[in-house]
Formats: structure tokens, C-alpha cells, sequence
């Protein structure tokens, strides 16, 4: 899997959020509630409405216990010449 855009990062990002969260039996009201987030907010970032930050990120790799590594993409990202120094 290449990942060359910043919505195909924040695309596998929301695809796992949703994973992990199905896999601990969250519905996104509790997963809302454990973050001191609305349910709208959840719903907002797994339908791709709203981007998560890192610390959205980290909030919700610590509520639904697993790394924030295991929510980022696990496949190098080729992000272009445009970062090449």
C-alpha cells in the first residue's frame, strides 16, 4: 500500500480508528464519552468529515489501547519530492 497524499493518511488512519474501536466493542457514543469528545466529533472523523491530529491520535490509541503506531499507516509513505531535502 503507497500512501503519497495526506488524505489517504488521514483515510487509513480513520479506516483503523474504526477497527479498533468495533474490535473493543466502543459504540461512538462511548468511545465519545471515554475522550470528553461528542459523538458527533467521532462520527465527524471516522466518515472522513473532520481530520484527526496527533493528539487526537494519541488520545484515542490510549482509550482504545493500542499504539498510535497501530493507528497511523504501517507501510512507508512516499510523500514526494516535495519533502526531499
Amino acid at each position: 500500500m503507497q500512501l503519497d497524499n495526506f488524505e489517504g493518511i488521514q483515510s487509513n488512519i480513520r479506516l483503523n480508528i474504526i477497527r479498533f474501536r468495533r474490535e473493543r466493542a466502543f459504540t461512538q457514543e462511548q468511545l465519545a464519552n471515554e475522550l470528553g469528545y461528542s459523538q458527533a466529533f467521532i462520527n465527524q472523523i471516522e466518515s472522513g468529515q473532520k481530520d484527526c491530529n496527533l493528539e487526537h491520535v494519541y488520545k484515542l490509541a490510549t482509550i482504545l489501547q493500542c499504539s498510535i503506531h497501530d493507528l497511523l499507516p504501517n507501510k512507508h509513505l512516499n510523500l514526494g519530492d516535495k519533502y526531499a531535502k
